[in-house]
């Protein structure tokens, strides 16, 4: 075993993986909510996707937002 992950231990995991789950859960969530209302019900009135910090799942949200606005584009020209 590698020395790094030796000096982890269970409890050490356990509370790592629970941070994990707290800190990115909420975002997951608050993402998969706006996907769901905007891209798979139409429901273009729907808020933005949240776009805090500068990790992968603002990113995410960040490219999104630009699906909502091309989306929201592309039915007003067609007249819908």
């Amino acid at each position: 075993m590698p020395p790094h992950e030796a000096s982890l231990t269970v409890p050490d995991k356990t509370l790592f993986n629970l941070a994990f789950l707290v800190v990115f859960a909420a975002e997951f969530a608050a993402t998969g909510f706006v996907a769901d209302r905007v891209l798979s019900l139409g429901k273009l009135d729907t808020a933005s996707f949240p776009t805090r910090g500068g990790d992968e799942i603002a990113s995410l949200a960040v490219s999104f937002n630009r699906i909502k606005t091309s989306l929201v584009e592309a039915l007003r020209m067609l007249g819908a």
